[in-house]
């Protein structure tokens, strides 16, 4: 019994050694979770900031800038390495193509996964290059031979053939006219000015009359010769591509025009009524893939965003057609930026290969509003093919007169669209 005793006491005064033992080893060193980094990327812009075309599209440029800044001042966008500022670095081209091949090679040397562009001649000029120098062009003007056959020129809504298209259905479905609505263009003798021509033939093929085309110069100082003969053709709706349309709109008035000008896409109307009065800017229609700020839901996401980042920036911003465009070309660079860092996990391995593979590969990406929901494909570089209409009121509102309706797509109904 006493041995027993003695064994159970020895064993009793071992375990409380060990214990003792045990709690005086040091503990083990917390596990520090690996510092997450703030990477830079750089991105390039061709811009006109003092061309024919600065003054109105000065409005897109702040829409860059301020979406892209506001982020940057937050700290920069979250991706799972950390966070990423996107650095812009733009070029002033004044509308010339010549400033903007040179700029364009420098910017892929220095290694830009990414180039922001807003000129058709550009996008013509680039496209083939993008493609070889594997750089993603995202685009403020929706060129159709830019974007069809598929490569590396992407932009966030429609383009302007299909858009054309979309407003002869809608000019067919609510004429009432005597007969059938007739249609014209009077624009710029430009790759741009003339951007929907290659859809043309739409309006007869739905039984709408095509009357006649005349051109302008840039900043024309009169247009009383076209304008009468548009006068004479019957023409009821005259479509432009041209960004400067105060002389249109004053000759118009002047000498009796009855019809409807028709902006097309990035040309607004807001920005021109001060220049020629409500009153002559009446009835005057505006064609677009983005969302109208004068036309808006003030508590409407974009128009929500677009105060919130003015008030951080401590910036003052009118309400303007181009501004959206802008804004919403930054939210589609931002979004494939964030993307490509997920996918490939290093900036090193950043390229814009890998941009390129992001955007072919986001689906229903909403630019707060901005436009329509889209997606982009293998196959697809309009993110979205819906329209709005709005018109110029007497008072000198714009008014939302037809909202997000679906477009025909001209560039599969015309192959020369392509070219």
């Amino acid at each position: 019994m006493l041995n027993r005793l003695h064994t159970i006491i020895s064993i009793l005064v071992i375990l409380s050694f060990v214990l003792v033992l045990t709690s005086c080893a040091p503990s083990a060193a917390p596990t520090i979770p690996a510092q997450k980094a703030t990477v830079t990327v750089n991105i390039g812009a061709l811009l006109d900031l003092s061309g024919p075309t600065a003054t109105s599209t000065q409005p897109g440029v702040d829409g860059i800038r301020d979406f892209i800044n506001y982020e940057n001042q937050k700290g920069g966008l979250d991706w799972s390495g950390g966070k990423v500022i996107i650095k812009l670095n733009e070029v002033d081209n004044r509308y010339d193509p010549s400033i903007s091949m040179p700029a364009y090679d420098k910017m892929v040397a220095q290694g830009y996964p990414i180039i922001l562009t807003h000129q058709s001649a550009d996008n013509l000029a680039l496209k083939g290059k993008a493609k070889n120098d594997q750089v993603v062009l995202v685009t403020l003007s929706p060129t159709p031979g830019a974007l069809t056959p598929p490569g590396w020129v992407f932009a966030n809504y429609i383009d302007h053939a299909s858009a054309f298209c979309a407003f002869c259905n809608w000019a067919k479905a609510t004429w009432k006219g005597s007969g059938t609505p007739k249609i014209a263009s009077l624009t710029w003798d430009t790759a741009y000015g003339k951007a929907h021509m290659c859809a043309l033939d739409y309006p007869k093929q739905i039984g709408l009359e095509y009357v006649g085309t005349e051109y302008t110069p840039m900043m024309p100082q009169d247009v009383s010769p076209q304008v009468t003969r548009l006068k004479e053709a019957g023409a009821d709706y005259v479509w432009t591509q041209a960004v400067i349309i105060s002389t249109y709109l004053k000759d118009m008035k002047r000498l009796g025009f009855q019809g409807k000008l028709v902006t097309g896409l990035n040309t607004g109307l807001i920005e021109w009524i001060p220049t020629v009065t409500p009153e002559v800017m009446a009835g005057t229609m505006h064609v677009s893939g983005l969302i109208d700020m004068a036309a808006a839901d003030p508590n409407g996401p974009f128009m929500k965003k677009f105060n919130e980042v003015t008030t951080t920036l401590n910036v003052k911003r009118p309400h303007s057609t181009f501004y959206p465009n802008g804004a919403s070309a930054a939210i589609l660079v931002q979004k494939a930026i964030v993307s490509a860092l997920n996918t490939v996990g290093d900036i090193k391995k950043l390229n814009g290969k890998a941009c390129y593979d992001a955007l072919v590969n986001m689906k229903n990406v909403d630019s707060l509003g901005i436009t329509d929901k889209f997606t982009f494909s293998e196959t697809q570089r309009r993110g979205s093919m819906s329209i709005q209409v709005v018109q110029a009121q007497p008072d000198g509102s714009i008014k939302l007169i037809a909202d997000w309706t679906k477009a025909p797509d001209a560039l599969e109904k015309y192959p020369d669209c392509a070219k």
